[in-house]
Formats: C-alpha cells, sequence, structure tokens
C-alpha cells in the first residue's frame, strides 16, 4: 500500500515478519535480511503506519522495513548479496576413490564397508574420467576434497589424481585452489605423513570429544576405539607446524557427556574453535538410538555458547563454527556457508564423485542413490545441469512455511537430511528436527544481541577464520 505522509513523503510498506521476545523486544525481519529490535512503542508506530516522527521514518527506511525511492537500490542490492554465491567461480569437488574402511563408526552417513570388502576401488578409467570431469566445469577455480571410505587405503590414487588433475587444470587454465584429505588417521605413515606437508595438503578428522566419548563411536570392528591413534598423529602433525582441522558429530552420547566436555577437550589440545553440529540422519545416523530431541540439543548448544562467552570474557579466544555460520547471517549479507542458506551448496558450490563415477550434487548424498544426477563415464556438465536445476532452485520460496518464516533470510537447510528423513526435497516444517533446533537457535542468538555482553563478542566471531 502507497503512504503519503507530509512529514515524510511517499513510501510503501515492505513485506516484514514479526516475533515478539521474552525480553519484551519486537524483532522484525525481511527477506532481504534487515532487521530491527524494537520497543513496543516503535512497534505500535511501524504497524500503524504513522510515521510523524521523522527520525523513526529515516530508521524504518535505513531498515528496509518500508519502502521509498531513497533505499529501493539497498534493498535489491541486499538481495542479490544473499544470492551472490551463485556467481562465485568456485567449485568443491569430493572425489570417492575407496569405500573400504579400517574403522566401523556408528554414524557413518557414507555407509563405508570393512577394509576386506570385495567392492571395488576407483580404477584407472574412472579416475581420468572424472578428472576430466572436473576440468570441463565452467568454474575458475576447483578445490579437491578426497573422502572414504578411508582414503588412504588408496594413497597411490590419491597421488595419481593430483598429479594428473593439476596438469590438465593448468592445461585449461584453471586453478587448484585447494587439496584436502578427510581421514580417520589409522592408516598414517610418516611417509605419507611427509608427503602430506610436502604439498601443502590439508587434513580433516574427526574428533567426538574426550577419550570415552570419542571411543563409544569411532571404533575398530572389533570394538577397540581410534582416540590414541588419532592423538598420536595430532601431536606428530604438531611438531612439525601443522594442524589438523577435526570435528565433533554430536550424538545422543554427547548430550550426556555435555558440551564442556567437548569444549575443554579442544581446548585441552590448543584448538580456537569447536562445531557442534548434529548428527546428520543420514546413512548409520538413521540408527535412532543416536538421537535426541530438539530441546536436549539446544540446552546441549546454550550451554556451550554461554561457557564459550565466559572463556572469551576470560581472554581466550574461542568460537562455534556453527553459530558462527549462523551471526554471519544476521550481522552480514553474504551468505558464505554452503550449508547454512537456501538453495544449498548442493550442485552449485559442491559436486560429488563416487568410485564408479556416479555424481551426485554433494558429498552428504552418497547414502542416497535417488539423488544422483549422472556419471562421468556418460554425462556432460551441461547434461547434468538440467538433473541439478530442482536443487538450484529450491529456495525458501518454495518451501511452504520457510516463505513465511521470521527467520527465513538467516537459515539453511539440508536437502539430503530432508530427502532422508521424507522422501523428497519438500521441507514437511512442523516435523522437521532440523527447523526445530535452528528456530531455538536462532531466537536465542537475537535475544543476546539486544545485551551488549553478547554482541560485542558475537560481531567479533563473525570476523574470526
Amino acid at each position: 500500500m502507497t503512504s503519503l505522509d507530509s512529514n515524510v513523503g511517499e513510501y510503501i510498506s515492505n513485506e516484514y515478519f514479526e516475533k515478539k521476545l521474552k525480553n519484551g523486544f519486537f524483532l522484525i525481519t525481511t527477506s532481504h535480511g534487515s532487521w530491527s529490535l524494537l520497543t513496543e512503542k516503535e512497534y505500535k508506530i511501524l504497524k500503524s503506519g504513522d510515521f510523524k516522527n521523522t527520525d523513526l521514518f529515516s530508521f524504518f527506511e535505513n531498515k528496509g522495513l518500508i519502502i521509498t525511492k531513497k533505499n529501493t537500490s539497498k534493498i535489491v542490492n541486499a538481495f542479490k548479496s544473499q544470492y551472490s554465491f551463485f556467481d562465485e567461480p568456485h567449485m568443491l569437488c569430493v572425489v570417492t576413490l575407496t569405500n573400504r574402511c579400517t574403522l566401523k563408526c556408528d554414524y557413518c552417513h557414507a555407509c563405508a564397508k570393512p577394509k576386506d570388502s570385495k567392492i571395488k576401488d576407483m580404477d584407472n578409467k574412472t579416475m581420468v574420467a572424472v578428472i576430466d570431469f572436473i576440468c570441463s566445469l565452467p568454474h575458475k577455480n576447483i578445490g579437491i576434497e578426497f573422502q572414504g571410505g578411508e582414503p588412504l587405503f588408496r594413497f597411490d590414487l590419491v597421488k595419481d589424481f593430483l598429479l594428473l588433475l593439476e596438469k590438465k587444470l593448468c592445461l585449461v587454465g584453471k586453478n587448484l585452489t585447494s587439496r584436502v584429505i578427510v581421514t580417520n588417521l589409522t592408516l598414517m605413515t610418516e611417509k605419507i605423513a611427509d608427503y602430506v606437508i610436502e604439498n601443502n595438503i590439508g587434513l580433516c578428522s574427526s574428533l567426538d570429544g574426550p577419550k570415552e566419548l570419542h571411543d563409544k563411536h569411532r571404533k575398530y570392528v572389533s570394538g577397540k576405539g581410534s582416540y590414541d591413534i588419532v592423538m598420536g598423529w595430532n601431536d606428530y602433525f604438531n611438531k612439525k607446524g601443522r594442524n589438523i582441522n577435526f570435528l565433533p558429530t554430536i550424538t545422543s552420547e554427547s548430550i550426556k557427556f555435555g558440551s564442556k566436555s567437548i569444549i575443554d577437550e579442544y581446548l585441552r589440545l590448543g584448538f580456537f574453535r569447536v562445531n557442534l553440529r548434529p548428527i546428520h540422519r543420514i546413512g548409520r545416523g538413521k540408527n535412532k538410538s543416536l538421537w535426541f530431541d530438539d530441546e536436549s540439543f539446544f540446552e546441549f548448544w546454550k550451554s556451550g555458547i554461554e561457557y564459550i562467552i565466559e572463556l572469551n570474557e576470560a581472554g581466550i579466544e574461542f568460537y562455534d563454527y556453527n553459530t558462527q555460520a549462523m551471526l554471519k547471517n544476521i550481522l552480514t549479507p553474504i551468505r558464505s556457508y554452503m550449508c547454512m542458506r537456501t538453495p544449498c551448496g548442493a550442485g552449485i558450490s559442491q559436486l560429488a564423485f563416487n568410485t564408479d563415477g556416479t555424481i551426485l550434487p554433494c558429498d552428504m548424498a552418497r547414502s542416497l542413490p535417488d539423488l544422483k544426477v549422472g556419471n562421468v563415464k556418460k554425462h556432460s556438465y551441461s547434461d547434468i545441469s538440467i538433473s541439478l536445476l530442482e536443487i538450484k532452485t529450491h529456495t525458501r520460496d518454495t518451501n511452504p512455511l520457510c516463505d513465511s518464516c521470521i527467520f527465513g533470510a538467516y537459515c539453511g537447510n539440508c536437502l539430503c537430511d530432508t530427502y532422508s528423513a521424507f522422501g523428497d526435497f519438500v521441507l514437511k516444517t512442523p516435523q522437521d528436527f532440523d527447523c526445530k533446533i535452528k528456530k531455538r537457535m536462532l531466537t536465542y542468538l537475537f535475544e543476546k544481541l539486544c545485551d551488549k555482553r553478547y554482541s560485542v563478542i558475537f560481531n567479533n566471531w563473525v570476523t574470526l577464520k
């Protein structure tokens, strides 16, 4: 509706969403990502459209709660920034060279097979076809991540793959911007470690927390835990001046231990961040004994955040990566974390390749064969672009209830989790675990942003790397 107030000029009301917080403030958000915390008086003025107070008019105009000729470009640019990842020249390619593994972790989303399994590793012909496909991508910058199974089973293939890929990317004028091996470290040797260091290959591994917790989930087929060998190689790389990027997976057992015990383990090892991410209910993660309800996880996460705040106030730099991603969505216009945006990074910022050349929209889809979009031996990038169209266009505007959610501009859901739970990409919002916990988490963050004690620290978190 267009209005004309002689004191302030012509404007129209923008679509906005509202929620009264426990602290009495009214949270107002817009689809373009702007947000405001209003007093009850300010909220009533916004609802009434009585803008005789020109200072308040200017405030609403600046926030995009009303649209004028002056702020139209600003609002449009904010929308563009949210979706700027469509123009990014980077693609992360996740390659599985083998599905065999030394461990039998309780929550493995890839459903890795035993080390003596007769399943086939990637052969040379398929490897060349995967590399040629990657080189044909329209993206200028390519990142490579080897997953499994356990990639170190076929470290010979890792080396061959990287050598050939670098050679072919150079011929087509593209850059290999990152090389990472996701490994459980059980097959690490000094020879492999030295090669990794000399060739600047990143390492990512799992550390679920203290020894007792880690060994409950990450164990050999015999039942023996893997914590000691993981710590041994962590010490080795630290002495060489290299860090391993560790991630925990939060399960029902983690909830029992509490977030403080996990954070303390990461602090003890000298890390400055943790990622309190809930288990993906995919693959072996569909085991309901590993699950927890949204309230349990929220209390676990909240106690962790409160503890980290105390650490920060004591001068210890530390943060939670998952929370940082949410705060970046709230406090900045860019949606840089591919798992915390809509559409997510599947097929846009990431592709995955199985041992047989099957192409998937992301690594989380490896236990979901219905989500395959092609095969490098048969299909080009142009071919799979049609299959990826539904995923690429799956925004909050296409999800019932998400399109009118107050947190729509700051949230994001994993399409693989959604498909695993419901059999399609349409989120059954009232039933969805991820939706429930993110609503709780985002409500908490907005409430704390009213408090200077938290807001100063949270604004600092978004600058950390």
